[in-house]
């Protein structure tokens, strides 16, 4: 630094000049100020040092520095305490002169003071205190040198001082500046030139007031740096000194380069300052603040992500409690919220949360600071329900928004934010939740924001159209007129505050025209339609061509015009309406999302002009417009069949016109497409459009006369026939339509059945056509003479009276001009009366009697495999085979097979025939566990079931009707209401057929009435049931469909027993096999595994149990209610017995049965396969005995199969006389007896029972172990002769379950009951060779 006129005395009248800045030097004279005047170069330094904490005053010292560089000069000025001098009048007069000799009459350019403190020297004493001193400056400082900033220098003396003590002093020192208002130097003075010139410079940067001074002390900053090179001991203090003037400058006057500057410098500073270092950490404090300054100029995330990396190494080095924790708290908070604004990650936002939490919880109630938080946490807040839509944010939202509210009181000036961020956020949970509550209390915040608004500030716009806003949607909530009206007045300020040029003008337009047209929907005024118009056309002149908003302003008018239009029909409208959607559809090309839309309207306003006008040219426009709309609409748009309906209509209009056979076939082509496609909701549509596209098919027949169109019509007449049923409106035109296409076929084809039909139709329509005379001598005019052509045809005269009944009722109400025709038609049916006839007179073609014939042995030959009764899930009626026919003879299958006779070769239409009849008649049996209420025969017979109330049973059948109807099917089949058990034979044959009733269903239904949501189906009492193992097994398709009739599982597989899942749960709650779940073929082939499969199930009635197995065995048996269980499951094995000779089934343990001792008193003696726990053998070959092993197999493979006549088993087996019976225990008096029994051929065996036998050794004991046999499977008797002795030996070798038996007198004998198997093992091969076969008779 260097000076010109380094101290040059004030002289003259104007010492202090206006360009002169001027820095007083003031404080008690002590070591550290006088070494500062010394630092400064004064060129006399005489202030006295003073000892201890005296106070010793002088006269003002004032000196000039003329700097090298600055415009004006700098005046140093020292002053003594004038706090000292206050206190002794004399000093105090001495001063006031003092000042007087500045003489100072202009303000200079800037003025401070530096007021020196000796940090050696505790500031507690009273002389000491820096407010009271500067307070002393301040009363007696001419205004003119008034400074504008004061600044406290701490200063070191020669005396010793601990570093404890000068942080204490500092601390104190920092309060008192505080509390004074001034700021303190960041460094200590140490006694050095450049430390004091540096303490000015800072000092100047502060009071500056021209960016030439600042851009003086800059270059001086610079010049000083660039000599103190890293290393110099005062490197650091020129760094700091230069990154000071930058500050100073960019928070004055925020020059980019600048901050650019001080952001590579403080970096420079924090690299250089080490870990541990105290200064560390504002250094991160500044980096951090100018970087965070540099993103919200420049936006760059690089400056913002180093901003909070710096921030949260300040946070690390903060302890929460100290003074400054919630600044940098508040600090990065403010950084993650920009984060989240530009990346919107969710985890940054989700920090942000939880750091404004910290703040709001440390923060006491009361301070500026908690408001700040509370407002801060809501925002981040708010912004997350933004992203995530969790309504507990936003109620935590409007929570803290209230405590906002309540803590801006009225008057404090952010209460009107307050009001509004709560209204906003009451509209939004309005929004999500619809509350009534919520949008009346935002209606009530945003008036009284409305009232802290002046009507000329800025932001009064806004709140009324918020306002606006709030009361439109409680008006569309509530329908109030007074909240739409209001909302409109305020449309109307809000217009008026947005005049033209105003941003928000366009849009005040648009809402003010979008109000009043919600309020002429509801109350029609043409005068607000007019201002609609008026604003609308606004609208679209602020919209040029390329503005955004120019399509919706476009089609906003032609609505609007069009509204008027509608109402007064004025053809300018139209004209004008016309000419904006042709705007509209300009601006949406191909591939808009409203171009469909824009092609739709303008068609419909060149229709309703074509309707006025008639121009043919608006009629090729629509049609070229629909046909770009079918374009855009392909198969599964929601409009593709209304879209070819509509097009197809306008087509049929230019036909109508022009007579174009291209038309003609294309909108044939484009109703076939709709009929075809049309879904379920679409009836009426479906139907008037079959009635047009027969219409098209009929005048293209007429034109040229092709006998497949022909064909289509009549199928499409009658469908739509069968579309108005009885009662309908259009029933008589669609049945004389469907009449007069016959006689087109008939005169092509000279069908009899064709005829026949004819004349069906016509008596149809006459019944249900007008009943008045006058108006009924068409139809029966036309009946008369299709009569008389039946009666010509066919020579039987049976109609012959009805004909001339109908003529004469035609002649006596015919008009004149019909006359001559009546007379004619009457005249034909007298002819027909007195002719003779020969043998009646054939048509080409069958008799349609015989015709009938044919079709009514196929439909007895089908309904002679399915159940008597079927109930019509289409009508709810039980119907019998009567009614079944009846049924079948009415429908338009029937019809439509007649009508075929006469146009199939014979094997065709048979085949045909057969299929018609057998679709017809397929049928859905239910199958299901009884329950309360099951309806029966005599509940549901000659009334609707679907109209019956009832519950349980009754709503089971109701939704297995309609279930099955779901399916398509309109029979189904019932155990509990289509059986009528009062009838002992039908119930017999119901029995009987049961297996072949549910094989011949297409579908079984089962419902589980015990299965609901995700329950296995195994654990269901349906498996423990009798009668539904046949109903399964039988079953070829098979749903299973649970508590609620959902579908188990939601299993759309249209089989159950296909689907893998379903199956293995089915393999195990039954104990089938796959194979027999899927194609189970009945019959006695397995009958002891089919046992075992009904062995752990019941029934109700107990002799059910047996019956329940007629249909898988396969046996035609009477089913005896009133008999034993016993007894019917000893006629049920005695007949399986008897017919398959399969003894697996005498292979049992348990009670015996009292029907006869060989069969078990129920079937849970079967639930355990035989064999299953025998052990394998091997006996050694014995060469000897091959001959006598031979002849044992010849005479057992030669064995009759056992037989089962008169209660008598007759048995042939291999026998083992028992030689000794010995009891090896007794058990307890209720538990059976062990014996042990020797056998002649045998081991010694262990038998358990509960009978008692006699004891005993010797060959006259009663008792023999037997054999039971029967042939051998065939593939033991497959190969040489060798190889099946081979086989038989090895077979008879093994251990075997044996029967004892006891004889009886007349050579018979009866079965012993064991309680556990009787497991017998041969001696060896002799013993076998040497067993007897025998034929018993065992009762």
């Amino acid at each position: 630094m260097g000076f010109s006129d380094r101290f040059t005395g004030l002289e003259g009248p104007n010492d202090i000049l206006p360009t002169d800045t001027v820095v007083f030097i003031i404080g008690i004279s002590d070591p550290g100020k006088s070494r500062f005047l010394s630092a400064l170069q004064f060129a006399r330094v005489d202030v006295p040092v003073t000892k201890g904490q005296e106070c010793s005053t002088t006269g003002f010292n004032a000196e000039r520095c003329r700097l090298d560089g600055m415009e004006g000069d700098i005046v140093l000025v020292d002053v003594p305490s004038l706090f000292c001098a206050h206190e002794e009048p004399d000093i105090g007069n001495n001063m006031k002169r003092s000042w007087t000799d500045l003489n100072c009459l202009e303000p200079c350019k800037a003025a401070g003071v530096l007021y020196m403190h000796d940090i050696a020297s505790a500031p507690r004493h009273a002389k000491l205190d820096i407010p009271n001193h500067l307070e002393a400056f301040r009363s007696t400082c001419p205004r003119n040198l008034n400074p504008s900033a004061v600044h406290v220098i701490p200063t070191t003396s020669f005396r010793a001082t601990s570093i404890a003590e000068s942080i204490v002093t500092l601390a104190l020192l920092q309060h008192q500046v505080e509390c004074a208002g001034a700021s303190m130097f960041p460094n200590v003075f140490d006694g050095r030139p450049t430390s004091a010139w540096d303490a000015v410079l800072w000092h100047l940067e502060r009071i500056a007031r021209d960016s030439e001074v600042l851009e003086w002390i800059m270059t001086v900053r610079r010049t000083t740096l660039k000599h103190m090179l890293p290393g110099h001991p005062d490197h650091s203090l020129a760094l700091m000194g230069l990154i000071s003037v930058l500050s100073t400058r960019y928070q004055k006057y925020g020059g980019k380069v600048d901050l650019d500057d001080l952001i590579t410098l403080r970096q420079v500073v924090l690299e250089c300052t080490p870990l541990k270092d105290p200064k560390r950490k504002s250094g991160l404090i500044n980096l951090g603040d100018c970087l965070f300054q540099r993103f919200k100029r420049d936006g760059a995330m690089e400056d913002l992500m180093e901003a909070i990396t710096l921030r949260r190494a300040v946070l690390d080095l903060t302890p929460p409690e100290h003074q400054e924790y919630i600044t940098f708290v508040v600090n990065l908070a403010s950084c993650l919220e920009q984060q989240f604004n530009r990346e919107g990650a969710m985890e940054v936002l989700t920090e942000a949360i939880t750091l404004w939490r910290t703040v709001v919880d440390i923060n006491p109630l009361g301070r500026r600071e908690h408001l700040i938080s509370l407002a801060s946490l809501s925002d981040c807040l708010s912004q997350r329900f933004g992203k995530e839509g969790a309504m507990e944010d936003m109620a935590e939202v409007i929570t803290l928004r209230r405590t906002v509210l309540d803590l801006t009181p009225m008057g404090h000036r952010e209460r009107l934010v307050s009001l509004v961020k709560l209204a906003n956020s009451l509209d939004q949970r309005f929004g999500r939740e619809g509350a009534m509550d919520d949008l009346v209390e935002v209606v009530t915040l945003r008036r009284d924001a409305l009232h802290l608004i002046p009507l000329e500030h800025r932001e009064c716009s806004i709140s009324l159209a918020n306002l606006a806003n709030s009361l439109e949607q409680r008006f569309r909530r509530q329908g109030t007129m007074e909240d739409l009206a209001e909302a409109i007045i305020l449309r109307h300020e809000v217009l008026d505050l947005t005049p033209l040029g105003h941003r928000e003008h366009l849009a005040s337009l648009v809402n003010l025209a979008n109000s009043l047209d919600q309020r002429f929907e509801r109350e029609g005024s043409m005068e607000d339609l007019k201002e609609i118009i008026t604003l609308r056309r606004a609208v679209l002149d602020l919209t040029p061509l390329g503005h955004q908003e120019r399509l919706g302003a476009l089609a906003n008018l032609a609505n609007s015009l069009d509204m008027r239009f509608s109402r007064k029909s004025g053809m300018e409208d139209l004209t004008e309406i016309i000419t904006l959607r042709y705007a509209v559809l300009d601006l949406t090309p191909a591939g808009h999302r409203e171009r469909l839309a824009s092609l739709d309207k303008l068609a419909s306003c060149l229709d309703q002009r074509f309707g006025r006008e008639g121009a043919m040219e608006d009629l090729a426009e629509i049609i070229t417009l629909l046909h770009f709309v079918l374009e855009l609409t392909p198969p599964g748009h929601p409009e593709y069949v209304s879209s070819r309906m509509k097009l197809a209509n306008y087509l049929e209009q230019r036909f109508r016109k022009e007579n174009t056979m291209e038309d003609l076939r294309e909108l044939i082509t484009l109703r076939r497409i709709a009929i075809e496609l049309a879904p379920p909701d679409f009836r009426r549509e479906y139907l008037l459009s079959l009635v047009d596209l027969a219409n098209n098919l009929d005048i293209r027949f007429g034109e040229q006369g092709s006998l497949e169109d022909l064909t289509k019509i009549i199928t499409i007449r009658d469908a739509v026939l069968e579309l108005t049923p009885a009662g309908h409106d259009g029933r008589q035109e669609a049945l004389i339509k469907l009449a007069n296409c016959l006689e087109k076929q008939f005169k092509k084809e000279d069908s009899l059945a064709a005829l026949e039909h004819i004349i069906s139709l016509r008596r149809a329509a006459l019944e249900c056509g007008s009943q008045v005379p006058c108006d009924q001598y068409g139809p029966r005019l036309c009946l008369a003479n299709f009569l008389c052509e039946k009666i010509e045809r066919t020579g039987v005269k049976a109609e012959l009276e009805e004909a001339l009944t109908h003529a004469h009722a035609t002649l006596e109400f015919c008009p004149p001009e019909l006359y001559t025709s009546a007379l004619d038609c009457l005249a034909n049916c007298i002819s027909l009366k007195i002719k003779k006839w020969g043998a009646p007179i054939h048509a080409v073609g069958s008799h349609p009697s015989s015709i009938q014939q044919m079709v009514r042995k196929a439909v007895n030959d089908t309904l002679t495999a399915i159940p008597l009764r079927l109930l019509n899930t289409l009508t709810g009626i039980l119907c019998d085979r009567d009614a079944q026919i009846s049924y079948f003879e009415c429908s338009s299958q029937y019809r439509q097979l007649l009508s075929l006779a006469s146009m199939c070769d014979g094997p065709q239409w048979e085949a045909r025939m057969h299929e018609v009849v057998s679709t017809f008649f397929q049928y859905v049996t239910l199958s299901h566990r009884w329950g309360k209420g099951e309806p029966l025969l005599h509940d549901i017979e000659g009334r609707n079931v679907y109209d019956l109330s009832g519950k349980d049973g009754l709503r089971k059948l109701q939704n297995f009707c309609l279930l099955a109807l779901r399916h398509h099917y309109i029979w189904g089949w019932s155990d509990t209401c289509c059986i009528d058990k009062e009838s002992s034979a039908e119930l017999q044959e119901a029995i009987g057929s049961m297996f072949s009733w549910y094989h011949q269903s297409s579908l079984t239904i089962v419902h589980l009435s015990d299965v609901s949501g995700t329950v296995s189906l195994v654990d269901s009492v349906w498996f423990k049931r009798g009668w539904t193992l046949q109903e399964l097994l039988a079953s070829p398709r098979v749903l299973f469909y649970t508590q609620d009739w959902s579908l188990y599982k939601n299993c759309t597989s249209l089989d159950h027993k296909k689907d893998c899942d379903v199956l293995s749960e089915l393999r195990d709650a039954t104990g089938v096999g796959e194979g027999d779940l899927k194609h189970f073929h009945p019959g006695m082939q397995d009958a002891r595994l089919k046992l075992t499969w009904a062995s752990r199930r019941s029934t109700t009635r107990p002799e059910d149990i047996a019956y329940s197995l007629f249909g898988i065995f396969k046996v035609h048996l009477p089913a005896l209610y009133g008999e034993s269980a016993e007894h019917a499951l000893g006629r049920l094995l005695a007949e399986i017995i008897a017919h398959a000779g399969n003894v697996a089934v005498l292979d049992w343990v348990g009670i015996a049965s009292s029907f006869h001792s060989c069969f078990p008193a129920k079937l849970e003696p079967y639930s355990v396969m035989p064999g299953t726990h025998l052990p394998s053998r091997t006996l050694s070959r014995h060469g000897g005995l091959d001959v006598e092993i031979k002849q044992l197999c010849s005479n057992l493979a030669n064995l009759p199969r056992p037989q089962f006549v008169n209660h008598r088993l007759v048995l042939h087996c291999i026998t083992h006389g028992v030689t000794v019976v010995k009891l090896r225990e007794t058990l307890l008096s209720t538990q059976p007896y062990v014996y042990e029994i020797h056998a002649s051929g045998l081991m010694p065996l262990k038998f358990t029972s509960s009978v008692q036998l006699e004891e005993g050794s010797g060959t006259n004991l009663q008792y023999v172990l037997v054999r039971p046999w029967h042939p051998p499977p065939l593939h033991l008797l497959a190969g040489d002769a060798t190889d099946t002795v081979q086989n038989l030996q090895e077979q008879l070798s093994q251990p075997f379950n044996a029967l004892l038996l006891m004889r009886l007198l007349h050579n018979e004998y009866r079965r012993i009951a064991s309680d556990c198997a009787i497991t017998a093992c041969p001696q060896d091969l002799a013993s076998i060779v040497g067993s007897e076969l025998q034929k018993l008779e065992i009762v």
